[in-house]
């Protein structure tokens, strides 16, 4: 049986590569993989989810790697001729694996969200707001997006869409009573989630208009 696993200085260089993204090396196990042709390999798991891995395949004389995240699919596979170029591959695909571990679940904002908006519901009278109140509204949502536009991440169509929302939130105010308006904030972070592609940035949102509500009703009447 072939031998081909790494070797702990190879090793070791891909926990400093780890490292210098900021991820635990802790939070990864080496595993022996054996291929088709009987060799032995080795193989990086990440613990918390060990869907997502990396094969150091070099069994066939070259420096095969399969991986998983990839960069648009959840498998991918490249090619090298040395372990350095391999090592670069594998640099590649922690860049995939922290993006996909850094990004909120969908589902979970939506939970989030709907959870959000019962405990305000149940606890809250579909009375108009006051001027006083309709004011605040205004200002601390166009703090909101003042924010969210000074972080640079947006392109024009996406901060002219954001702009418009949460106008459109703040003009509600004077239309909607307490219950109705807080259906309509907690779907329009969503609604910007989505058209933005950012689950982060919905959660984000959440956290926002949960600081509004606080203000207005001196409790946390949208606790996270």
């Amino acid at each position: 049986m072939d031998d081909r696993r790494l070797l702990k200085s190879q090793q070791y260089r891909v926990s400093e590569l780890l490292q210098a993204v900021a991820l635990d090396p802790g939070q990864f196990r080496w595993m022996d993989a054996k291929t088709s042709n009987n060799t032995i390999i080795s193989l990086l798991v990440y613990r918390p989810m060990e869907k997502y891995r990396f094969m150091f395949n070099n069994s066939l004389g070259s420096w095969g790697s399969r991986f998983s995240p990839g960069k648009d699919v959840l498998e991918a596979a490249e090619y090298a001729t040395s372990f350095d170029d391999q090592l670069e591959a594998c640099a590649t695909w922690v860049s995939y694996l922290k993006r996909e571990i850094s990004t909120p679940e969908w589902d979970s904002l939506f939970r989030v969200g709907a959870s959000q908006a019962r405990t305000a519901l149940s606890a809250t009278e579909n009375t108009p707001f006051t001027e006083i109140e309709i004011r605040s509204i205004s200002e601390r949502l166009s703090k909101i997006e003042a924010d969210l536009l000074s972080q640079g991440k947006l392109s024009q169509a996406q901060s002219d869409y954001v702009k418009s929302e949460l106008r459109k939130l703040a003009e509600s105010a004077s239309r909607f009573g307490r219950k109705d308006w807080v259906t309509f904030a907690m779907g329009t972070a969503v609604s910007i989630s989505l058209y933005l592609a950012q689950p982060e940035t919905g959660s984000w949102l959440l956290k926002g208009l949960t600081t509004l509500w606080t203000s207005l009703h001196g409790s946390p009447a949208l606790p996270m």
